[in-house]
């Protein structure tokens, strides 16, 4: 096993992915290694990655689809994300003609490629962890592939459209990942991504938490597998280096359910949202990009 020197072995370009600034400042030292945050754009990121070799550790290990990330089903329970999904899923479809095929990276236990089922729409998953890959495939006979974007570099695929929910946060280099996406996807062909925000009251109650002492708010909030956090400018200026224009962005909260089976958490999580919805600053962010010609 590796141990936690090891993990965070590979340092990070010192210039910000998004905007190309060079300095950042400290923020947080939470975890194995500290958060940082771009001066420029507030990019906040880990000051290094995990290695090679610990992410494999960690995405093709067999217990990796049993977290408790993957136990609140969006599916039944029609969840925020899953209406969002959904929503993204219905946008796209009148684009679509019969012989065009779109691609899902990161498809977890299946959840929007059964809402791409019951929609019609021709989809091919891509999924890192093996096992995941394999159940959902068999379970829902849709097509699964194993591997990363990295692993369709190269390939003939064209896709009208390509789909990534909570994915972009884990990627050591998210603007090469954005661009590897551009070159699969058809010219005007659309993106649709979803990642965390940081710009939101949630957020500065953890910070205010942090500066008395108390960690734990911020842990939830800056899980150490995310090695980019996100707000909506600096994620509109992410994807639009890479060669899409943003045609919309819509901000989510996170499921209460989701976030805590506990009523009381879950209260005290309705209420800081209702701030939210004043404010329009909410937890998740839902972009929809197309190729630029």
């Amino acid at each position: 096993m590796t141990t936690e020197m090891q993990v965070r072995s590979r340092n990070l370009a010192l210039n910000c992915v998004a905007c190309g600034g060079g300095t950042h400042e400290p923020l947080y030292a939470i975890s194995i290694d500290r958060l940082v945050k771009c001066t420029v754009c507030g990019l906040i990121r880990f000051e290094s990655l995990p290695s090679e070799i610990q992410l494999d550790e960690i995405y093709q290990g067999d217990t990796y689809g049993d977290l408790a990330y993957f136990d609140f089903d969006e599916f039944k329970e029609k969840s925020n994300h899953y209406l969002q999904m959904r929503r993204m899923a219905k946008y796209i479809k009148p684009h679509l003609q019969p012989s065009d095929q779109v691609l899902e990276i990161g498809s977890g236990r299946g959840t929007f490629l059964r809402i791409c089922r019951e929609l019609e729409i021709n989809v091919m998953g891509l999924e890192i962890s093996a096992s995941l890959a394999e159940k959902v495939s068999q379970s829902l006979g849709v097509q699964v592939k194993t591997g990363t974007v990295e692993d369709l570099s190269g390939s003939n695929a064209s896709y009208r459209a390509v789909f990534s929910f909570d994915v972009i946060e884990h990627c050591p280099n998210p603007l090469d990942w954005l661009n590897r996406i551009n070159r699969l996807t058809v010219p005007g062909g659309h993106l649709f991504l979803s990642t965390v925000s940081v710009d939101n009251l949630l957020c500065r109650i953890g910070d205010f938490f942090y500066k008395l002492g108390v960690l734990a708010p911020l842990k939830r909030l800056y899980p150490d597998f995310h090695l980019f956090y996100f707000n909506p400018r600096n994620l509109v200026q992410l994807v639009e280096a890479a060669g899409f224009e943003v045609l919309e962005l819509e901000q989510e909260n996170y499921d209460c359910r989701k976030a805590s089976r506990n009523r009381l958490v879950q209260i005290g999580l309705r209420v800081i949202y209702l701030w939210h919805d004043l404010t329009r600053r909410k937890t998740n962010l839902y972009l929809v990009g197309r190729k630029k010609a």
